[in-house]
Order: structure tokens, then sequence, then C-alpha cells
């Protein structure tokens, strides 16, 4: 329960940061549309050619605009739809809107912990897998019993009391034992037998499932490091050298400039979706391995 109150919160912070980075950019193309039709507002005085290009360009702003207007209410339905789940696992649910926990999501650790060495431990203390074993113990159980007294169809204990000739009254023990000539209990044995390697397989099925699911969360994990860390040593150093290129000085609403902003929130977006995503990964890893202090996740 703990590892899903952890899960949610992750989900929530991230939801919030995309919605405030979508905000940020819905901010910029606000601003430079309202530049946009003040500049055209102070010159009026232009052909029919040339209003209608400027008429076209606003309409392109304005367009632009409502879709990063729509990305932000949708990552405002993210948001919310986010808190309500967290909400609910923390029993809060319903009692009031808007609140916000303390704290940011956390950052990419420097190292990853070794799932292949905690993957054996993992396996045989998750809860399935120690279900199906448990299953396999009471088959061999059962059968151990049933080939143990298969001679034994029947056994009847008791006293009884009877009377001799003279009238003399007497009693003994009584026993009747059935002796199985035709029934051996073949059936109910052969049906104990298939139930138990039934059992097995189902154990075998489960651990292999587990190691699965672990090897497929620690790839995850793994490889969307790969990708975050692409972004810190590649991405992001080659779009904060280009915003050098263009200077501090010049109109920032120059077309080259806007859109080198908007990419590089864009690029901020993705960063932080995929940050989402190692740590997604990294929770599903943890809660596979049945060993959430082990993964040592944040707390």
């Amino acid at each position: 329960f703990g590892a899903r109150v952890a899960q949610a919160w992750l989900e929530y912070n991230a939801a919030l940061r995309i919605e405030e980075l979508r905000g940020r950019s819905q901010s910029i193309v606000q601003t430079a549309l309202d530049n946009l039709a003040a500049a055209q507002a102070r010159n009026a005085d232009v052909t029919p050619a040339v209003a209608a290009a400027r008429a076209s360009q606003l309409s392109q702003q304005r367009a632009n605009l409502f879709r990063y207007r729509n990305q932000v209410l949708r990552a405002g339905v993210d948001a919310t739809t986010a808190r309500e789940k967290l909400a609910l696992l923390l029993g809060v649910g319903g009692w009031r809107d808007n609140w916000r926990l303390a704290g940011d999501l956390p950052p990419l650790p420097a190292a990853d912990f070794d799932a292949r060495a905690l993957e054996e431990a993992g396996v045989e203390k998750r809860f399935d897998v120690l279900a199906a074993a448990r299953a396999v113990d009471t088959r061999l159980a059962i059968l151990a019993m049933q080939r143990r007294f298969r001679w034994l169809n029947q056994l009847d204990l008791g006293v009884f009391r009877d009377k001799a000739i003279g009238g003399t009254a007497f009693s003994g023990p009584n026993a009747v034992v059935e002796i199985p000539l035709f029934d051996q209990r073949q059936a109910q044995l052969l049906a104990a037998d298939a139930e138990l390697r039934s059992a097995l397989r189902n154990l075998e099925s489960t651990r292999g499932g587990a190691r699965a699911e672990i090897r497929t969360h620690e790839q995850e994990m793994r490889l969307t490091r790969a990708l975050l860390e692409n972004y810190d040593g590649s991405i992001i150093p080659n779009q904060q050298a280009m915003a050098v290129g263009l200077g501090t000085s010049g109109n920032p609403d120059d077309p080259e400039r806007l859109a080198l902003r908007l990419t590089m929130l864009a690029t901020q977006e993705e960063q932080m979706g995929l940050l989402r995503d190692y740590w997604r990964a990294r929770s599903a890893l943890a809660l596979s391995l049945g060993d959430w202090t082990a993964a040592q996740l944040p707390r």
C-alpha cells in the first residue's frame, strides 16, 4: 500500500510540472499574439495585400494559441485525475480540492540498483510465488495421505451387546473392515497425482512470469535512463548553445526566437515525461521484486 501511495505521489507531481510547463508555453504564445496585434494596429495604413497577409498571420497565431490552450486543459485534466487517485489512497477523497503535497519529482539518481542481484530473492518472496509453493506442499500432503491409507476403504469401530443361550448378556468390541479386492483407490491416486503435477506447473509458470516481469521493468528503467542522459548530455546543451548564438538583444517576438523558446519548453516537458516514466518503471520494478526498501525509492 505504501508503494502504491508513493507511485501516485510521483504521478501527481509529474502531472503538475507538465501543466506548469504548458502554461508557460501558452503565456509566450499569448504575449506574442498580443504584441503582433498591437503592432498591426499601430500601422493600420497598409495596402490590401499587406492587410490580407497580416490577417492570415494573426489567424495562424490564434490557431496556435488555441492549440496550446487545449494542451494546458488536457494537462489540467491529467493533474486532477492524478490528484484524485492519490486522495483516494490517502483516505481524503472528496474532502477538499486543489490541495498540494510538499516536494517535487525526484531527479534522476546517480545510479540504478542491481535488479539482477535482487531477482533471485525477489522471486521467492513474492506473494504469488509463495502461494503457488504452498499449493504444491498441500497437494504433496494430500497425495501422501491417500497413498498411506489406500487399503483402508472403510473401517467401522464400535461396541456390541448381545445375549447368549440361557439369557446371559455380554458385550464386547466390534470392528468391520472392508477388504479392497477390486477398488484399490487407483482413480483417487491418479487424480491427486494430476493435481500435484498441475500445482508444480503453476509454480513453475508463476516463477517464470515473475522473472519476466522483473526483467521487463528493469529494461524499461535502464532504457529510460539512457534517454534522459541523452537529453542532459546532448539535446538540452545544444538548445542552450542555439539560444546563446541568438544573443540577448533583438526582438523577443522574432519568429526564430519565439520558436526556440517554445522548443526548449517542449523539450523540458518531454524530459519531465521521461523522468516520470523512469520513476514509474523503477516503482514497478520494486514492486515486482517484492522489496520496496531495497529499491531505495523516495518516500
